[in-house]
């Protein structure tokens, strides 16, 4: 896959699956005209409720489901979620924990289907358990690797 600088917005997202924010920006960068139907946004940055990445058209557009890392964190300290009031569906946690997501025998056509032109967005704060994991995760890669070559 190539890689290249794109010199606006439009031309980042043209056409893109998978949409990631990763500002300190006071006022959204990303709108609703910037996404394409069914595709899939991580927004990272701009983690105080006086810092945005996202417009208000696209936070509340009814085609966009929106999921948390932390729901409650994400209420008070989200200024894309506070600011445009909008709905978090869930969080992560309720995802990957999904009684349907580890069970075999489930049947898929007997679920409700995500609607393919659905949008999800994915907010993230950052928990410090997940800071404190990934330390951990790099410290053992490391002593490890030096084991190793030894």
């Amino acid at each position: 896959m190539l890689y290249s600088p794109c010199n606006t917005i439009e031309e980042a997202c043209d056409n893109a699956d998978i949409i990631c924010t990763v500002t300190s920006s006071v006022n959204p960068i990303l709108f609703n005209r910037h996404v394409k139907p069914g595709a899939h946004i991580n927004v990272v940055g701009a983690s105080s409720p006086t810092t945005r990445e996202v417009g208000d058209d696209l936070m509340l557009n009814v085609n966009v489901i929106v999921v948390a890392d932390c729901m409650k964190a994400a209420k008070l300290e989200s200024g894309d979620v506070v600011q445009s009031g909008a709905t978090i569906r869930t969080d992560i946690g309720h995802v990957i924990n999904s009684p349907t997501s580890h069970d075999p025998s489930r049947d898929p056509s007997r679920e409700p289907s995500r609607d393919p032109c659905s949008i999800t967005l994915f907010k993230n704060l950052g928990l410090a358990c997940q800071d404190v994991v990934t330390a951990h995760l790099v410290y053992q890669s490391y002593v490890t690797e030096k084991e190793t070559n030894q």
